[in-house]
């Protein structure tokens, strides 16, 4: 079972989708594919954010579903703002589907990918929109930061899910970036004020505060897999740092860009980092690739006409990685060809591509400005 996680906000302007005829072009029309197969549904009305996969755990006591501590009650649930009543849900059946769950501005949405359908709108949890996103799988626990400089913690379990605690004021500045370590139950926060946090989710307080690097306006963090200590993050003074938790500033900091960069991924066997950056008209627009144990550059991967506003890699895979686009289009690139793109794939639509998740069956899940998420194999 798969759950995907979607942010979203309401302040940019909507694209238009193409037309049906247009999407339906064939060989038969023109003498080639203009759009490959590419399913897609209606998250939001505007930009999705943010995606996450995850398999959540349903547990049941006499009483029915519940979640791992003690069902939510109706008061809890009420406060929460569900729009819809939940739906009853057989427990060996829910622990057999798929889902995504998907943000827009200040709520976060969970939708059924079987087909489509709206399970869960969490609506009051915070007050702008929500600009990222991160998962407790063990602990079954939901972590968004938003505009309002605030982080949420949920307690999921479909329609039991639940508003656990909210940190008000944590940065100064919108919240752009959280992650989640997996190993030690530590949570990450970055922000445009500049600062990256270490959060301790137990005692819901600020752990650590890292030093402050001047125009250090981050944009992502990322947990080195398998790491206690070591994250990655990335930033719009065009730099790339790797940090130590046991150190109060970066361990590393890579050769500046000529480009902000705009996120970044770490491969599961640690060794190396990939960022994406910012551009037009193909200049910047790219993905690059760092050596973390030498401290290095390895390859610049230069094929979208647009900004590259997420990069991630395939799931188990050290070789492989995915970028998505304001071209709207999808590239999967071998790490060790920089040249060109093993695959690419354009969904039927104008709008940018701002979002990404990748499941282990190489399901690939691009959320776009429109408000839609696109789902395709590549």
């Amino acid at each position: 079972m798969l759950t995907a996680f979607t942010g979203c906000c309401d302040r940019t302007p909507k694209f238009m989708s193409l037309s049906k005829r247009k999407e339906r072009k064939t060989t038969e029309d023109c003498g080639e594919i203009v759009y490959p197969s590419v399913a897609s549904f209606k998250a939001h009305t505007q930009n999705v954010n943010s995606l996450v996969l995850f398999n959540p755990r349903v547990e049941e006591n006499e009483n029915g579903l519940k979640d791992a501590e003690n069902e939510a009650s109706e008061t809890e649930l009420q406060e929460v703002g569900f729009s819809e009543e939940p739906a009853k849900l057989d427990l060996d059946d829910a622990n057999k589907r798929s889902k995504v769950l998907a943000s827009c501005s200040d709520s976060i949405k969970l939708f059924d990918l079987k087909d489509c359908s709206l399970l869960v709108n969490l609506e009051n949890g915070h007050e702008r929109d929500i600009k990222c996103l991160t998962v407790a799988e063990d602990l079954n626990f939901l972590f968004s930061g938003s505009r309002d400089c605030s982080l949420c913690a949920w307690k999921f379990n479909f329609g039991h899910s639940k508003l656990l605690y909210k940190l008000s004021n944590l940065h100064e500045l919108i919240i752009t970036s959280v992650d989640f370590n997996q190993t030690t139950n530590s949570l990450l926060t970055g922000s445009r004020d500049s600062t990256v946090k270490l959060v301790d989710i137990e005692s819901q307080t600020c752990r650590q505060q890292f030093q402050k690097v001047s125009r250090n306006l981050v944009t992502c963090v990322t947990w080195i897999p398998n790491s206690f200590t070591d994250f990655v993050q990335t930033s719009e003074d065009k730099q790339v740092y790797v940090w130590d938790t046991r150190q109060f500033e970066p361990a590393v900091v890579f050769p500046r860009k000529n480009w902000i960069q705009t996120s970044c991924d770490v491969a599961p066997n640690g060794s190396i980092c990939i960022s994406s950056s910012n551009g037009f008209d193909s200049e910047g627009c790219e993905a690059t690739s760092w050596d973390l144990k030498a401290g290095k550059m390895l390859y610049e991967y230069k094929s979208h006409a647009q900004t590259v506003h997420r990069c991630k890699f395939v799931p188990e895979s050290s070789t492989h990685f995915v970028t998505v686009s304001n071209d709207s289009t999808v590239n999967k690139w071998d790490v060790g060809s920089p040249s060109n793109p093993v695959d690419t794939k354009r969904p039927p639509t104008y709008s940018g591509l701002i979002s990404l998740a990748i499941s282990r069956d190489l399901n690939v899940y691009a959320g776009a400005v429109s408000g839609d998420i696109f789902t395709m194999k590549i």
